[in-house]
Parts: C-alpha cells; structure tokens; sequence
C-alpha cells in the first residue's frame, strides 16, 4: 500500500492493520491543508477474487477538541480498480468501480459484481480533514491461478514415456455448492521434463583464494549448498546437461516426445479460471511408460552429397526438394528388444528412396514402407535391429523443408512387442556424417523469401480448357511458403484483365508448407469464365510484410 504524500509515515500502514482502533490519526488533519486530491493505491499481492470494498475512521473516541474520531470520513472520492492483466509503461491500467459526489456516511461499503482485483486506487476528492482506521477488501469465490510442481519422480529404471493422459472437471459454485460446468472458462496445462539423475537444477559454491582474491565456483548438492553461508551461495540453474528442458504445454492423449529411455520425470501443473465463481479439478493423470526397446538410439540428418556441411548443419533452399540422409545407430543390451520400425517426422510428404544397414552400409529391401504428409515409415521386421544385429542403419528420402531449423525427429519401435516407441536423439550415428544433429537449415537467400516455388501447370504461362471433357479441365496452382510457424493470412485470387476479381480461391490463415490449390474454370457463381488470359494473384501476410506474385493463366475451350 502506498500514497502520494510529500513524506512517508509508518503510520499509514495502520489502515491496513485489521485494528480498528488504530488510524491514519493526524496524518491527514493538518490545519489549513487542502485534502482533495489525496490518492491511496493498494496491491493486493495476487488477483484474487473480490466484492466488498469497506473503508472508514475510527468509531469509537474522541480528539482532544471533542470532535468524534468517527466525523472526520472521507465527503466524495473515487475508487478505481485494476484486475492486474493490463499495464502500459509498466503501470497497471485502472478502471472506475464507483464514484461517490456527496458521502454522508461514516462507515463507507461499497458492494459490485464479483470479480478478480489486484490493485485498487482510492481517490479523495473533498477538502476537509479525514482519517482512515481500516480498508477492507471482500471476496468470496476461487482464485485464477494455482501452480504446482512436483518433486523428482523416480520410476526405478530407465523408461520410455508414450501418451499422457488426464481427467479434469469444471466446478461452478453456485447456492453453496459445487456442480459440474461445461468448462468453457477454466484450463489445466500440463508441461513435464526428463532426466537422467535426480537433481534437476545445479548449485554453485562460491570460493575465495585468499591469496589472490581470486573467485572460483564449484558444484555442490542441495544440501552442501542450503549449508553454506550467503556469501558462499552462488547461482543456481537448470541443468542441461542431465534434463530435458521444460516441455511445451502437452495435450491429453498426446504422445510425449521428450528425451528417453530415462528414469526421472518431473511435471508443472498449471490451473486457471477466467471466472470468480469456477475453479477446475484435476481428477486423474495418467503416463504410459515401458521398458526401452534399445539402451540409446542415436541419429542425425544430412545431405546425401554433403556429408561434411560447412557450418556442421544441412542446408537447403526453401521448398527444394532434396535427397536427405537419416543416419540412426542405437545400443541393444541384454533383456531389450530392439526395434523393426523407423519412423521420421517430415514436414511435408517424403518420397522413400532406400534403406541401408550394416557397418559397410549396404542394400537391404524393406519389409515395407509408409508415407503420410507428416511422416515417412521404414519397418524392417527381417532385418530387426537387437543384441545380435545391433548394426547402424540409414534411409535415403527425398523431401523439402520451408521452416528455418526443422527437426527431422524420429522414433523407433518393436512391432511385436506391444511396448511404448523410443525417440532418436541427436548424437553421432554415422562417423563419416559430421551434423551430429537432426536439424535443417535454409539458406540465407531462402531466409528473406517468404514466398516461393510458384508454378502452374506448365511453368509460368499455362492454357487449360474446362470444358468438361476430362482433359486439361483444371488449373494446378503449386507453391510453397516459407518461415511462418503461426498462421498468417493467404489471399489467392483469379482476375480478369481489367483487375475484377472473378473467383477467390484462398483466403485464410496458414504456416509454412507446400501447398496446391485446384481452379475449374468458374467464377464465384459456378458459371465458367469467358476464354481470355487471366491473372492468378497470391499474397502472404507475414506479419513484418506482404509478399505477393503474379502468374498468367489462358482459358480456352
């Protein structure tokens, strides 16, 4: 709690005491000074929910002249409210709870809707003496945000981690009780990290040669360091060498794609409620966990005619399609599976070329192989990798990246044994591929491009006729965009030469991707165009500019 005065009194904080008895006292009864003006703000510490607002004087006793403690209220202000979400230069943005022109009141209470406040500003605005004995805040219902996290959770062994999976329930209270809600206005997110030993962070002791007054730090344990005097404490950090970062915010069912086989997990808990009157319970959390098919399972990715980049990092030209070499070599031990299945998230449709194992890497025909837009499959089950084939393995696809740093991951599995799938991690699988990593760059002439590879049917000038005879009917549009990892908007329209738009083919927001879009011949009426040469428009938003291009397109029948 703070005020404007021109000097700070401890004797303030008696208005924020809970004794009413005590006061801001002659604090603001000097005589002959102006009052109006006065401003009180109030943190609350945390938004917290809040109806009632009461202020007032003391109301037993008297001054020295007679007058009662309990005449010297507060004749009109205002009181204005911030709920702690918005702030400009840093200041929180106020808005009017109530105004009060003429007070007769003593004991002043202020009712309003229920509601999360984390500041409240008071505002006198009349110009005799006052005190205030207490200022109270009132609430009733939950508050927006609980946080927990959890200790170092052990499973015993090394694991591989599969989906996560949680229950959660909306409570709304209402006539003193609690009932289910449709869960419109509460959230749970859920983030979990991995590692390999049970200290998630790293502590440093700080240490003073006292003849050279030189500062040297060394690792210490938690113990050693909540021992140490304060001057001895260094910083404490993540450790990134043993954990995992903090993931992103996982989904429910969703597939938990972080560092394993490892034996510690941590998670972070996050529940929040946009309303005063709803809170959200979490019932159950559920993580599928099983015993590795392999000990380690390492990859990188690189050119398949550059094995050496220059910069350690494949890199490629937004949108090219290119031949990629996925290299993965794992350590089987006793008592695991291995794995038949490689899987590798594309992010666009790959084109499957070859499978080599060995140390010699040779030629070896796949069980089988599926492809998706989002994945590429190689399953090998005669070939299977384990303790008595535990040899490096490498697919050669063809595909294209359009986002700057794409990770290429991948995942291993045992088809026969039911058991979770195991991640590839970065690591050196192929001694003569220098990448070390599963990452893909664009060129620096890609980077500046949004919008690229834009082709018709036949190049940059292309003649279909729709006339419905099964031939050349359609307009192919091929195109790709680059860098945008959030939806920005597309606009794709046809226009005549004289500029009218006759038929909008795109218009919605989209990431980076190889995209194809599909025109007949008709306007927006379904009727087909006169014959003539039209223009095909494309134009991204990509938040920091507009890249736009054009293509001719003759109609003919």
């Amino acid at each position: 709690m703070w005020d404007n005065t021109a000097f700070q009194d401890p004797i303030s904080l008696n208005i924020v005491d809970g004794e009413d008895t005590t006061s801001t006292d002659k604090l603001f009864k000097a005589a002959g000074v102006n009052q109006n003006g006065r401003v009180f703000v109030f943190d609350l510490g945390a938004r917290v929910p809040a109806q009632r607002l009461r202020f007032y004087p003391r109301q037993e006793g008297e001054a020295a002249n007679g007058r009662p403690y309990s005449a010297d209220f507060i004749r009109k202000f205002e009181v204005q409210f911030s709920d702690g979400l918005s702030y400009v230069a840093g200041q929180p943005v106020f808005q009017l709870l109530r105004e009060e022109p003429i007070n007769p009141n003593s004991v002043i209470t202020l009712d309003f809707v229920p509601q999360f406040i984390r500041f409240l500003r008071l505002r006198v605005g009349s110009l005799n003496p006052f005190e205030i004995a207490e200022f109270q805040v009132f609430g009733d219902g939950f508050v927006p945000r609980a946080f927990y996290e959890t200790r170092v959770i052990d499973l015993g062994n090394r694991s591989n981690y599969g989906r996560i999976f949680w229950a959660q329930q909306e409570l709304h209270h209402q006539a003193g009780e609690l009932a289910s809600s449709d869960g419109s206005v509460t959230s749970v997110t859920v983030r979990m990290k991995t590692g390999l030993d049970d200290t998630p962070l790293v502590y440093y002791r700080l240490a003073v040669n006292p003849d050279t007054r030189a500062v040297s730090v060394e690792v210490v344990s938690e113990d050693e360091y909540s021992g140490l005097q304060g001057a001895e404490q260094g910083r404490i950090e993540e450790d990134t060498e043993f954990w995992s970062p903090w993931s992103l915010p996982l989904a429910s069912g969703q597939q938990i794609s972080l560092p394993s086989p490892r034996p510690f997990f941590q998670l972070q808990l996050l529940l929040e409620s946009r309303s005063v009157q709803h809170t959200v319970r979490l019932d159950s959390l559920v993580i599928e966990r099983s015993l590795p098919p392999a000990s380690v399972v390492e990859g990188e990715i690189s050119l398949a005619d550059q094995p050496d980049p220059p910069r350690g990092v494949a890199t490629v030209d937004g949108g090219a399609q290119v031949l990629f070499a996925y290299d993965v070599r794992a350590q089987v031990e006793r008592g695991q599976t291995g794995f038949d299945v490689l899987r590798i998230d594309t992010p666009s449709r790959a084109v499957f070329r070859e499978l080599l194992m060995g140390e010699q890497l040779v030629h070896v025909d796949p069980d089988s192989v599926a492809v998706s837009d989002t994945d590429l499959q190689v399953f090998f089950t005669r070939n299977k990798v384990d303790t008595s084939h535990a040899v490096p393995l490498r697919v050669l696809f063809e595909g294209a990246v359009v986002i700057f740093n794409t990770i290429f991951s991948g995942r291993v599995w045992d088809t026969q044994s039911g058991q979770s799938d195991q991640p590839v991690l970065e690591g050196d699988a192929n001694f003569a591929v220098s990448t070390n990593t599963l990452r893909v760059a664009l060129t620096r002439e890609s980077v500046g491009d949004i919008l690229r590879k834009v082709e018709l049917n036949a190049g940059e000038q292309a003649v279909f006729t729709p006339n419905g005879d099964g031939a050349n009917d359609q307009l192919h549009l091929d195109y790709t965009i680059t860098q945008l990892t959030e939806p920005r908007r597309v606009e794709i329209g046809i226009f005549d030469l004289s500029g009218r738009q006759v038929r909008r083919l795109v218009d919605e927001k989209r990431i980076g991707g190889i995209y194809r879009e599909v025109w007949d011949g008709a306007d927006e009426g379904g009727a087909r165009v006169p014959p003539g040469v039209y223009v095909v428009l494309i134009r991204v938003d990509s938040g920091i500019g507009s890249f736009a291009q054009t293509r001719s397109i003759g109609v003919a029948y």
